[in-house]
């Protein structure tokens, strides 16, 4: 397994079973990982077999966005690296717009969104060639 996420890498740790390799760089607080040239050159020397891609914005007309350019441009690397992407949002990130593209909303293989998504967003996304998986309600 392998992050650029310190959240994600915390929680791996506690896990005796996986293998963690962690993608170094300068740590941006505002995204929480390190998304610079360092850590998207680590990145492009690996082959991912699927990836879990985290959306600051999705939206049918203009795909998966993010805030911060640097993230924007690790998560394009990501995606180039991987051969299979599952894109993972929040319900408010799709009311929401974002300034750097990261991708087409159909360059994604599924995208899993919350149980209470609104109807009318996922048939707009499934219209613009998203593949949907609605995450069940939680207990």
């Amino acid at each position: 397994m392998a992050t650029n996420s310190i959240d994600i890498a915390g929680a791996a740790l506690r896990r005796q079973d996986l293998k963690l390799i962690m993608l170094g760089g300068t740590v941006d607080l505002a995204v929480g990982g390190c998304v610079d040239a360092t850590a998207i050159g680590s990145l492009s020397q690996m082959n991912i077999d699927r990836s879990f891609l985290g959306v600051c914005s999705v939206s049918p007309t203009s795909g998966l966005s993010a805030f911060d350019i640097a993230d924007a441009t690790f998560k394009r690397a990501l995606l180039a690296a991987s051969g299979y992407t599952i894109a993972l949002a929040t319900t408010n990130k799709l009311e929401v717009r974002a300034p750097h593209r990261v991708s087409e909303i159909s360059e994604i293989g599924c995208s899993v969104l919350e149980h209470d998504a609104p109807i009318n967003h996922l048939d707009d996304l499934v219209r613009a060639g998203a593949n949907i998986v609605k995450a069940l309600q939680p207990f």
